[in-house]
């Protein structure tokens, strides 16, 4: 099986993983009621109860991935 990341299709139709930099936005990018929003990933230490993961998670980021192809995970956050 092949697997395509792409960027820049945050209007787009699809399942997507927001990068967000709370330095450079003032809020996310993407809209979770309206976007199918697998995981957001932060570029600073996450706030206890934050549903998101920090850059240092990449391995959790993964496992998000694959188990979404599997069939064995929802849009999480």
């Amino acid at each position: 099986m092949d697997i395509i990341l792409t960027e820049g299709y945050k209007s787009r139709d699809k399942p997507k993983i927001e990068v967000f930099r709370p330095a450079k936005h003032e809020k996310k990018l993407c809209n979770p009621e309206e976007d199918e929003i697998l995981a957001t990933v932060i570029n600073r230490e996450k706030e206890e109860g934050e549903e998101v993961f920090s850059a240092a998670e990449i391995d959790r980021v993964v496992r998000v991935i694959l188990d979404f192809i599997a069939g064995n995970v929802d849009f999480i956050c």
